[in-house]
């Protein structure tokens, strides 16, 4: 008999990592994203608020700038991660 050169294939599934632990992985899961949205919309605005206080704007020009570009960003890594 002779032998393929190929391989046989693996018929086992992959182990895609989400595996429930007691069934919280979900809320695990979406209660860090949000913390994340929270930290990031913090010192997004936190930035924002020290240029335009270091700029001695009375409008919160690049406070209201980076509260925008955070959640933006944000929203994008969080469709793209989804």
């Amino acid at each position: 008999m002779r032998k393929s050169l190929m391989p046989e294939p693996q018929h086992k599934k992959k182990d895609s990592g989400n595996r429930k632990v007691g069934g919280y992985s979900a809320v695990l899961k979406y209660t860090g994203l949000a913390f994340q949205m929270i930290a990031v919309v913090l010192l997004f605005t936190y930035a924002g608020y020290k240029i335009d206080e270091w700029l001695g704007l009375t409008v919160p020009i690049f406070m209201i700038i980076f509260i925008i570009a955070g959640l933006f960003g944000y929203l994008y890594k969080l469709i793209k991660s989804l």
